[in-house]
């Protein structure tokens, strides 16, 4: 079984796990990102972005182009189910650069992350490949993953 060593694993191609792997990139850590589907995310699940995450994006050179996909300013009006409103969300200042609250698409946001990692050779993403296991071993973290083809592979970070 083949063994590949990083210093950080992560398991899983989210937003987070996608950002997570550009700061390191951008650090220079030896990252493995695992995800178990073939691509990132076709259908939206999450649809607000606020300004320390759009900061974040600045911090790792993606900012414009995850901006070029965002509606800013994006406010929401709730309301009971006898249609009352009774909630509004409605940010206004940019006291921190970027709008409190803007709306994005999750699959075109994961894609522009996903396009950002090859920017940087320290970070591998393996996917179509799942975990099957976490086992603390020796300081550091023995994962098993599973290839798409079903062969197994084991992978360490310390």
């Amino acid at each position: 079984m083949s063994l590949l060593a990083c210093e950080v694993a992560i398991v899983g191609a989210g937003p987070t796990g996608l950002t997570l792997a550009n700061i390191l990139g951008q650090a220079g850590v030896e990252t493995l990102l695992i995800e178990r589907n073939a691509e990132t995310v076709h259908e939206p699940r999450a649809v607000s972005i606020d300004d320390e995450t759009l900061r974040t994006m600045q911090s790792i050179g993606l900012v414009e182009e995850v901006m070029a996909d965002v509606a800013l300013d994006y406010g929401s009006h709730y309301f009971s189910a006898g249609g009352r409103r009774f909630a509004v969300v409605a940010p206004t200042t940019r006291e921190y650069g970027f709008p409190r609250r803007s709306a994005f698409t999750q699959p075109k946001l994961e894609a522009t992350l996903r396009r950002g990692l090859a920017r940087f050779p320290t970070v591998t993403s393996l996917f179509r490949h799942g975990c099957a296991r976490v086992e603390e071993q020796d300081g550091g973290v023995l994962l098993t993953l599973s290839g798409p083809d079903g062969t197994e592979r084991q992978a360490r970070a310390p």
